[in-house]
């Protein structure tokens, strides 16, 4: 009996060890990327704006401690719950799409003309449990913005190491 409650505790006190000392992963993190969106209204901007959260996507899909919903199941579920329009999504709808694809965190990005002349993207990490933003930044991007957005692999790489 003694021996049975020493080989219990000898084993809980080795799962409190490991536990403690970072050993076991905590279960992955499921986030969503939520299509970028612009205040232009110019489809060719419109199209630019999901070519880079692709580009982005694409950039970040290897982080080890993350699980990024696939486009394809973003886009899926956007067409079924018919939260879409004119192949844009609202603050609201991303909110409620994210937690649709059983996400924990959702990124946002906004391209946004600025008064002299330029962009910037603002990005936005939103907790989907109590939709609080957790993290924002806001990024410069090159261009004319009298001219519809571009995608230029610079604004891509500085997009990605934001959300890293």
């Amino acid at each position: 009996m003694n021996s049975t409650k020493n080989i219990l505790a000898g084993v809980l006190t080795l799962a409190l060890s490991v536990f403690a000392s970072g050993s076991c992963q905590a279960a992955n993190l499921r986030v969503a990327l939520s299509d970028f969106v612009g205040d232009d209204n110019s489809y060719r901007s419109m199209v630019a704006a999901e070519e880079f959260t692709a580009a982005t996507q694409a950039q970040v899909g290897n982080v080890s401690e993350i699980e990024w919903v696939e486009r394809q199941e973003w886009q899926k579920a956007a067409q079924e719950l018919k939260l879409t329009a004119i192949g844009r999504t609202d603050t609201a709808a991303a909110l409620r799409l994210g937690k649709w694809v059983k996400a924990d965190w959702l990124v946002r990005g906004e391209f946004r003309l600025t008064g002299k002349g330029g962009r910037t993207l603002r990005l936005e990490i939103v907790d989907l449990t109590r939709a609080d933003v957790l993290a924002e930044q806001t990024l410069n991007i090159e261009g004319d913005a009298t001219r519809p957005l571009k995608v230029a692999a610079e604004d891509v790489t500085a997009c990605v190491a934001a959300l890293r």
